[in-house]
């Protein structure tokens, strides 16, 4: 992530989503400083859970093992504000296809739900 000085130069470079999200507070943190500090999420990873009212934005990321991790915050539609902020492990399997389920080959091996 850099930062850009109001002048236009760059003031410093840091990692991106992993650090800046140790800055993301739940109840402190709104819609606008989460954009600021982390950047657009991808619309296809933004959400919108209607039964408890909140959007959810993340952004998928090295974390500090160098393996895909994602970060979701979700907001208080009425507020704006942080509800909660987690990190989780990226699961994906072969090909970028996501791990949804396993089920036992006929050899015995566990394969994704994806080659089913």
């Amino acid at each position: 992530m850099a930062f850009i000085a109001p002048a236009g130069r760059r003031q410093r470079i840091e990692e991106g989503a992993g650090y800046g999200a140790l800055r993301v507070k739940p109840g402190k943190s709104d819609q606008a400083s989460v954009l600021r500090l982390l950047g657009r999420s991808q619309p296809k990873w933004t959400n919108y859970f209607q039964a408890c009212d909140e959007p959810v934005w993340e952004w998928r990321f090295c974390d500090s093992w160098n393996h895909l991790a994602r970060f979701d915050v979700l907001f208080d539609a009425r507020t704006g504000m942080v509800r909660t902020a987690y990190q989780r492990q990226g699961l994906v399997g072969w090909n970028g296809v996501a791990l949804r389920g396993l089920r036992k080959s006929p050899g015995g091996r566990s394969l994704p739900s994806a080659v089913r």
